[in-house]
């Protein structure tokens, strides 16, 4: 039993990061960036129905998808060096 106490440090450490990047999402993306992020990351969606679902071309479901991917690590890095 003992050996699942610093798993369950990691779980909670992986939980606290999926809701702060959830957060971040809300607060930080575009509502077109926003849409595209969740339906890749959070839904499992290929890009190709992606695009087929919001009415835009492949490539700017990619472009969205790496602007999203940049802003959150951003967040992520600045949130990091505020808490050290």
């Amino acid at each position: 039993m003992n050996s699942l106490l610093p798993l369950t440090g990691h779980v909670f450490q992986i939980t606290r990061r999926l809701t702060g990047t959830a957060a971040i999402a809300d607060r930080r993306l575009s509502p077109r960036v926003r849409a595209v992020f969740l339906l890749r990351h959070v839904e499992g969606l290929k890009q190709r129905e992606i695009a087929r679902r919001l009415h835009i071309a492949e490539s700017t479901v990619e472009k969205h998808i790496d602007k999203g991917l940049v802003q959150i690590a951003l967040a992520n890095l600045d949130q990091d060096l505020k808490s050290e």
